[in-house]
């Protein structure tokens, strides 16, 4: 099944699709579209904190046991 938007999705009625029909299915496909980037957005955003945290709390950590690469950074 090709599925290239909105319209696709409606069967090929001989009569055509109503407009009701259309803007039915306009509105679910930017939901849907607006629901998958919205999460996506969420998971990039938040995979990007994790790392910076772990970043931090490995040279805070490092810090305090004055096993910092650069040794003038070892005065907490």
């Amino acid at each position: 099944m090709d599925i290239h938007g909105p319209l696709s999705l409606i069967e090929h009625d001989p009569r055509g699709p109503t407009s009701k029909e259309v803007q039915i299915m306009w509105d679910r496909y930017f939901e849907i579209k607006e629901f998958i980037y919205t999460w996506w957005v969420s998971f990039v955003l938040g995979a990007t904190l994790l790392v910076f945290m772990f970043y931090v709390t490995y040279h805070v950590i490092s810090k305090v046991r004055g096993n910092e690469k650069n040794k003038k950074l070892n005065n907490l």
